[in-house]
């Protein structure tokens, strides 16, 4: 999965949350207040797709930034900048 596919996933599951909502009259409820068997079927889906999007996002962004900033310094500072090779950062 990539970030598009993720995105279209998290959309599709709000639209699906949504359309409950929207338009009440398309859905039988049953005595009490109860919400039919469509109803809850988009309601699950839409929580299971978002759910799947948001999970990518957060494994494929949010997990490698937070080990970027809490990962330790090493020891010695200089050695953050210290090149490889020095000729070939000077030019010669």
């Amino acid at each position: 999965m990539n970030a598009a596919n993720a995105l279209i996933f998290a959309v599709l599951g709000a639209a699906m949350e949504l359309i409950p909502k929207a338009f009440p009259g398309w859905f039988l409820h049953l005595d009490g207040g109860c919400a039919g068997a469509r109803e809850l079927w988009l309601r699950v889906m839409g929580m299971v797709q978002i759910g799947l999007g948001l999970s990518h996002f957060v494994r494929t962004h949010l997990v490698p930034l937070s080990v970027r900033i809490l990962a330790p310094a090493p020891a010695g500072g200089s050695e953050v900048l210290a090149l490889s090779n020095s000729r070939s950062a000077a030019g010669r």
